[in-house]
């Protein structure tokens, strides 16, 4: 089976995480929302469209178009009961979820046809840039009227930001039925923790358990995954996930509904949390009910407040409008992109958004929005100096082993140009 991601005008409600990221590499419970697609379909090629500025820094191999394609909506999470659908499937048919197009499948002809119009739109993108354009429109997927739609209630069409965090300690549990690890606490050679239901703690190779850690199963798994270490006195209760060379510190506490992504290290209390991969929170402190990026440092004591002391609902800033929108949540916290740092003693408010490449270095609350490349102090937020930041960024990147990419520098500066977010 040949597949596309695509993207719909809706991919703006889930900036600013999104916009270094296609929503499809958007992790969600252990797998992206990409990877869970994989385990559920026999996939031969897998491409995407990609938003003009992430080119280069993903993959978007050319179509097969000789072949027919299925056209997957990335704000679209899987249940694994829709692949009877999906194979069942003819040529200008599709699914909806809520009425939104999720699943299309298009012969040779008319992939090829929408997937020229997507490179012409990016080829637009380079001569936009080189007449010193800054916000580039987005340009959904659009497809023919006469696509034959069924809905489906086999899977999670996300609408915004928070419904990330929201769905994470279901799509935890569901990710391991599509894994299915075998290994298990029952199979741990020591016995120097405590740990409720061992059964459902799962563990991949070389994982690291020191000491007098408590593992709660009770009420959900625990998913540890190949390489991670969790340090002595850490408490952890599931559904959690700790992805792949993860770190858990000593004495930190880890509720439910949290995903600790690769490379990260974790320490304090952190719930319904979802940290993408390669961040810092290694001190004391209080992350939940929010979303990390990737390359993110939270210095010591950096705490986010996830409820009113009037206990009404959250508005949470929308990228696009440059207004407060009503989350209709009692319990929201922080969204951080990429490379945007705090420093100690940093404090949130409930619903606070930061753009990419942000630095927060206030003594007292930010405000709800802060742009990308933004330098926050208490006093004004100036903006963060564009090579400096680059430099900043590239230092991060090289503790890790990672070099930034002509094509990733691209990203930055296109991201710089536009750090506001709109024109």
């Amino acid at each position: 089976m040949n597949i596309i991601f695509f993207e719909d005008a809706r991919v703006v409600r889930f900036y600013p995480n999104a916009l270094t990221r296609p929503l499809d590499k958007m992790r969600l419970g252990i797998l992206t929302i990409g990877e869970k697609w994989k385990h559920i379909l026999d996939i031969n090629h897998a491409t995407r469209t990609l938003r003009p500025w992430l080119k280069g820094v993903f993959n978007s191999p050319l179509p097969r178009t000789d072949e027919a394609h299925i056209w997957i909506n990335s704000r679209f999470v899987p249940h694994k009961r829709i692949a009877e659908a999906v194979h069942a499937l003819q040529p200008n048919q599709g699914l909806t979820c809520n009425g939104t197009p999720v699943i299309v499948r298009l012969n040779g002809e008319d992939t090829a046809r929408e997937y020229r119009r997507q490179q012409d739109w990016m080829r637009g993108f380079e001569e936009h840039l080189q007449q010193g354009g800054g916000k580039y429109p987005i340009q959904p997927i659009d497809f023919a009227d006469h696509i034959d739609f069924t809905e489906t209630d086999h899977g999670i069409l996300l609408d915004h930001a928070w419904d990330l965090f929201h769905n994470n300690a279901d799509q935890i549990q569901a990710d391991l039925l599509l894994m299915r690890p075998s290994r298990t606490l029952n199979h741990w050679p020591l016995k120097h923790f405590y740990t409720i239901n061992p059964n459902q703690v799962y563990l991949e190779e070389d994982v690291r358990l020191d000491p007098g850690c408590v593992f709660d199963a009770s009420d959900g798994p625990i998913y540890i995954g190949r390489g991670s270490h969790v340090m002595s006195g850490a408490l952890i209760k599931g559904p959690v996930a700790l992805c792949e060379y993860s770190t858990v510190r000593m004495g930190a506490k880890i509720y439910e509904g949290t995903t600790v992504g690769p490379h990260c290290k974790v320490a304090g209390e952190v719930s319904t949390a979802i940290f993408q991969a390669y961040s810092n929170k290694a001190h004391d402190g209080y992350i939940g009910n929010s979303v990390i990026g990737e390359w993110v440092n939270l210095g010591a004591d950096t705490n986010n407040s996830n409820l009113k002391n009037n206990y009404s609902k959250i508005r949470v800033y929308d990228w696009e409008t440059g207004e407060l929108q009503d989350s209709g949540l009692q319990f929201c916290g922080l969204f951080i992109a990429d490379h945007s740092k705090s420093a100690i003693n940093s404090m949130f408010n409930s619903g606070t958004v930061c753009g990419v490449s942000s630095s927060i270095l206030t003594n007292n609350f930010p405000p709800k929005y802060i742009p990308s490349f933004g330098w926050v102090t208490d006093e004004k937020i100036d903006v963060f100096e564009l090579e400096k930041a680059l430099e900043t960024a590239r230092l991060v990147m090289a503790r890790r082993k990672k070099i930034m990419s002509p094509d990733y520098e691209a990203m930055m500066r296109y991201l710089y140009r536009v750090r506001d977010g709109r024109e």
